[in-house]
């Protein structure tokens, strides 16, 4: 459980941000996406006791808390750290987790290249031409 959260977490420095890429976008900066996982428990024993509660089906599923998870994150970090001889006390203090980090640094666009265009107070669609109809453009 401490691996996965881990992962989508990605617990690094304080005040930055860090995101995944996917898909085939990556080359050019597409496909960055920050996970922000929510973590369930699931006590089985108590579902299947009141399993039919009234007209619906007791799932007897309850969020973790935030402290719950950190202590998770935690305990498999001092797992990693203790199999590989580290001596950190954090794994994100680790020169190849550092390395992995560095990658996953997210500065964001410049937002001035990224905004939608503004219709107020100035009307920034005015000067942009209008595309031609499909009868007026001619085959390379």
């Amino acid at each position: 459980m401490g691996t996965l959260l881990w992962a989508l977490t990605l617990p690094g420095e304080k005040g930055k941000e860090y995101r995944h890429s996917l898909g085939m976008g990556k080359p050019f900066g597409m496909g960055a996406i920050k996970i922000e996982p929510k973590l369930y428990e699931s006590k089985r024993d108590e579902r299947y006791r009141k399993l039919f509660d009234g007209d619906s089906w007791h799932e007897a599923v309850h969020k973790v808390p935030e402290k719950s998870k950190k202590e998770l994150i935690q305990t498999f970090e001092k797992y990693i750290l203790d199999q590989i001889g580290e001596e950190e006390s954090q794994l994100n203090k680790v020169d190849r987790i550092k390395m992995l980090l560095q990658m996953m640094e997210w500065n964001g666009p410049n937002t001035d290249l990224t905004r939608y265009l503004q219709i107020n107070p100035i009307n920034e669609y005015k000067e942009r031409p209008v595309l031609p109809d499909p009868f007026n453009i001619s085959p390379p």
